[in-house]
């Protein structure tokens, strides 16, 4: 079986080849949905490590390290064709696949499509946005989620087929206002976790702290006074 690395590998030498920029935390999320239709559409993992569900999506930790330097910048790193040569040619297929859905994608948005699916909220379930987390993403819960995609993808074609459903637009008209709205609270999500983790909007919330405190400390003092 193949190492996330491996994947990783792949992904870093098309970006290189291809023009695309790829940071670490864009090379999480290809990694992520590599595996994820791996274990809808073969039943098996394309690899054994696993993800974590992080503030900003799923992670695999020993991979984030790998790349840690590169911080959000693209990852500088000649990658042999001679390495890509070793997957099998049906494993390149499906990255290429893969690659073809969610490379041009950026990280913030690939970020933003997995706060909204159901395995990473599954993993987090009551922590706090803004909490760090080394909860698994169990596989288990990500072959259910991404078989019940393809299994839905195959009941609109068949409605399709049918005449229960006039065409592909017809669909896609009924379902982009759901996604459109499951993406902007994702986006809301992620903009209020930024600005709580910025370091001015926290200097300023403790001002207000401070400030209240002191005005309650003062109606406190009138009040025992009001009532002596």
């Amino acid at each position: 079986m193949l190492t996330c690395f491996e994947i990783a590998n792949y992904f870093i030498w098309l970006a290189n080849d291809t023009g695309y920029s790829l940071s670490n935390w864009k090379l999480q999320k290809l990694v992520y949905y590599a595996q994820s239709w791996h274990l809808a559409l073969k039943k098996k993992p394309l690899f054994n490590e696993d993800f974590e569900a992080w503030v900003h999506g799923p992670v695999i930790p020993a991979l984030y390290q790998e790349y840690k330097e590169f911080s959000g910048h693209p990852i500088e790193k000649n990658i042999d064709k001679e390495i890509i040569k070793k997957i099998s040619s049906d494993v390149i297929d499906f990255l290429k696949k893969i690659a073809e859905k969610y490379l041009a994608w950026d990280a913030y948005e690939l970020a933003n499509m997995t706060h909204i699916e159901k395995p990473w909220k599954q993993a987090r379930g009551n922590i706090p946005p803004n909490q760090s987390s080394r909860s698994i993403i169990k596989k288990d819960w990500i072959e259910e989620y991404y078989a019940g995609r393809i299994e839905e993808q195959e009941k609109n074609t068949t409605a399709i087929k049918t005449g229960q459903v006039t065409s592909v637009d017809r669909l896609v008209e009924e379902a982009l206002p759901r996604e459109l709205a499951a993406l902007q609270r994702a986006e809301i999500d992620f903009a209020l976790l930024e600005m709580l983790q910025d370091p001015e909007y926290q200097t300023e919330v403790l001002k207000l702290e401070i400030e209240f405190a002191g005005a309650s400390w003062e109606a406190l003092q009138q009040f025992e006074v009001l009532t002596e």
